[in-house]
C-alpha cells in the first residue's frame, strides 16, 4: 500500500526542507522554497549577479538564507532542474 505524504509532514520539526526548481535555461534562475517548522514557508527567486547568488525577495531568516546560498553553489555548478535538500538547524532544540 502506498502512503501519500500530507502537507504537514513535508514541514520538518527541526531544520528545513529546501526545494529548488529551475525556471528556463539562461539566465540561470530557480524558484526556491524553504519549508520550516510550524508550517512556515519561505519562497523566493534565486539568481546570480555575476558570481554572487541573490535571493529575491530577501528572507528574514538568516539561517535559511545562508543554507539556500550554499545550495546555490551546487545549482550553479550542476544546473540541475530540481533539487531537494533537508538541513538540520544547529540551534534547534530537540
Amino acid at each position: 500500500m502506498t502512503t501519500l505524504s500530507s502537507h504537514a509532514n513535508l514541514h520538518p520539526q527541526h531544520g528545513a526542507r529546501f526545494v529548488a526548481d529551475r525556471e528556463g535555461e539562461l539566465p540561470l534562475t530557480y524558484a526556491v522554497t524553504a519549508y520550516l517548522p510550524q508550517a512556515q514557508t519561505l519562497s523566493a527567486t534565486l539568481s546570480w549577479d555575476g558570481e554572487r547568488a541573490v535571493v529575491t525577495p530577501p528572507w528574514d531568516d538568516g539561517w535559511a538564507t545562508e543554507e539556500v546560498l550554499k545550495l546555490a553553489r551546487v545549482l550553479k555548478r550542476t544546473g540541475k532542474s530540481h533539487v531537494t535538500r533537508w538541513r538540520a538547524r544547529p540551534d534547534a532544540t530537540r
